[in-house]
């Protein structure tokens, strides 16, 4: 398989993953970074649509949190804009932020405002779709021999902290 018919074929899994887990339709423009590692267990894929918004796939194949993602988005060097809820549920991650405050609180209702941020981090996203709103100072990936973040590309002055 040649580096055409790669980027072609990865754009028809982006897009497919997207609606299958997402109930999103995105048409994939271009796969800006692909298969960056996250942690020995995740992976990140960066892809640009043709509506001018850049998104970051991240798949595992262990049951990651919101909290993680928010974390290994930046980790990565991304500043993330908002999530996609699965499958369309718009609110998936309050109802599951509340179902985990109830199992720790059983005898209470009402949350606080801190508790439902801190319970939100809490729900498992997995795979995750990011919507990336720019770039740190550098693009990073996570080297799984020396458990450390090791740079793969170095962001030009000029694109720093603007809108992606």
């Amino acid at each position: 398989m040649n580096s055409v018919e790669y980027r072609e074929t990865r754009k028809k899994e982006i897009t497919s993953s997207c609606t299958h887990h997402f109930a999103i339709k995105v048409k994939v423009r271009e796969v800006l970074f692909d298969d960056i590692t996250l942690s020995p267990h995740a992976t990140m894929s960066v892809f640009s649509c043709h509506n001018r918004k850049v998104f970051a796939l991240i798949e595992s194949t262990s049951t990651l949190r919101l909290g993680d993602i928010e974390r290994l988005t930046k980790n990565a060097g991304f500043s993330p804009r908002r999530y996609a809820a699965p499958h369309g549920h718009k609110s998936y991650f309050l109802q599951r932020a509340y179902n985990i405050f109830r199992s720790v609180y059983p005898g209470r209702t009402q949350w606080t405002h801190d508790e439902e941020s801190y319970y939100s981090l809490l729900v498992p996203y997995s795979p995750a779709l990011v919507e990336i709103d720019g770039l740190y100072t550098t693009i990073r990936r996570f080297n799984t021999f020396s458990n450390s973040w090791q740079v793969i590309y170095e962001v030009p002055q000029r694109l720093r902290r603007m809108k992606v």
